[in-house]
């Protein structure tokens, strides 16, 4: 799924929120889980499905009955920036992290300039420009509504000051039952996902 809608703003490291590290890479950092809700100045949210500047999906209010109905696991509250009081809008959050994908897999570049870890080989994934990203996955998947690639796009920077770090990004995929919701959504569209057992 991507998602054009963007609002201008950088959640991350930079709002103090609290990290898993446990399963990060301990060179680069890709891999940490966030452990807290993100924080966003509630005016500035609309009633559009959107996304932050490093990916995080944000639900508006009018769909979050359907969404808890279908996946209550995979949202996570949203606090203001401002106020700290929680908002009636939604972050979408994966359940599982997918295995590697499918060599076959394509839309997708490595950067000389940002090259992959080379502990983890997690970050360092590009799209290219105006061409989808063809995700192919071959063996046994886990059953999900909301996953996370394992491959994650972007560079990865773990540093002492921890709210100086960045983390790439890895891309969510969806089931057939959250496509159903946000499908007609503006700014929403879906890439193919191809599976071979």
């Amino acid at each position: 799924m991507v998602v054009s809608n963007e609002l201008p703003f950088f959640c991350g490291t930079r709002d103090g929120g609290k990290f898993d590290m446990e399963s990060a890479c301990v060179k680069c950092g890709t891999g940490a889980v966030r452990l807290e809700p993100i924080s966003l100045p509630g005016a500035r949210l609309s009633q559009k499905v959107e996304r932050t500047l490093n990916w995080e999906w944000i639900i508006p209010p009018r769909l979050i009955d359907r969404m808890r109905k279908a996946v209550p696991r995979c949202l996570r509250e949203i606090r203001d920036s401002k106020e700290q009081k929680v908002l009636s809008h939604f972050e979408l959050i994966p359940e599982v992290i997918l295995p590697k994908w499918d060599p076959r897999t394509t839309g997708w570049c490595a950067s000389k300039m940002d090259p992959p870890c080379s502990l983890c080989n997690r970050d360092g994934f590009y799209g290219i420009p105006h061409v989808p990203l063809q995700l192919v996955y071959s063996g046994q998947l886990p059953a999900f509504d909301v996953a996370e690639t394992y491959e994650c796009f972007g560079r990865s920077v773990l540093r002492p000051d921890f709210t100086k770090s960045g983390f790439a990004r890895p891309k969510l995929v969806v089931s057939e039952v959250i496509k159903n919701i946000l499908e007609g959504e503006r700014g929403v569209d879906f890439e193919r996902v191809t599976y071979y057992p």
